[in-house]
């Protein structure tokens, strides 16, 4: 009877070492359990995150692209322009080379009618 009380003694007690066990094993597992969530959400609000400048990256393209694009628009403007002014330069030129012609013959034309002009050697 002694040997019965002393194994139901040593059964308690080993019951009680597994019952400590899974508590601690239990609380563990519960600690883990609180750490990945708290991970999820974590990771879910940079998802947010990511997501939400992945759109102003998207949004800041298209705006630098209509930028680019109304650019390089003033730019062909602008070198019209440039052309058209070069354009109007060269005209001018003409007409002042033509002006210079035209007096320089009449200038010639009323030496060679007035008496000055029988100065010039005669053949």
């Amino acid at each position: 009877q002694e040997k019965v009380a002393e194994l139901q003694q040593e059964l308690s007690g080993k019951e009680q070492e597994k019952v400590a066990e899974l508590s601690r094993v239990r609380v563990e597992l519960q600690e883990q359990i609180g750490h990945l969530q708290a991970e999820r959400t974590a990771q879910g609000g940079l998802k947010e995150k990511i997501a939400a400048l992945e759109r102003e990256a998207k949004v800041l393209a298209s705006s630098h692209r209509e930028a680019l694009l109304d650019k390089e628009s003033e730019i062909a403007s602008l070198l019209e322009k440039l052309r058209l002014r070069d354009a109007e330069i060269q005209r001018i030129r003409e007409d002042e080379a033509q002006r210079a012609s035209f007096l320089q013959s009449a200038i010639l034309t009323y030496v060679q009618g007035s008496p000055l002009g029988g100065y010039s050697p005669k053949k």
